[in-house]
């Protein structure tokens, strides 16, 4: 049975969380998906986010028009700009 000593012991081992200091945060972040190509990318796509969202909010009236927004969602989800990883 351990002592209360050698589980506090164990506990500061194991709950102890690795920090990362802010210049490796830093270099961390020049990487992909860093935060400045997501800017980018959502500036690039500004448009199209702007005519998803009229057609997220459009109400058809019928079965046709439910139908023809979602052809008009699919159509500007596949013209969004993306981020491609290097292979």
């Amino acid at each position: 049975m351990p002592t209360k000593k050698q589980k506090k012991d164990l506990r500061k081992k194991y709950d102890s969380t690795p920090k990362i200091e802010l210049d490796e945060f830093e270099l961390a972040m020049l990487e992909d998906h860093s935060y400045d190509d997501i800017h980018y990318l959502n500036k690039a796509n500004e448009k199209i986010y702007k005519k998803i969202a009229y057609w997220d909010n459009y109400k058809p009236s019928s079965w046709l028009g439910k139908w023809y927004k979602q052809i008009q969602i699919d159509r500007l989800k596949r013209k969004l700009i993306h981020y491609y990883t290097k292979k």
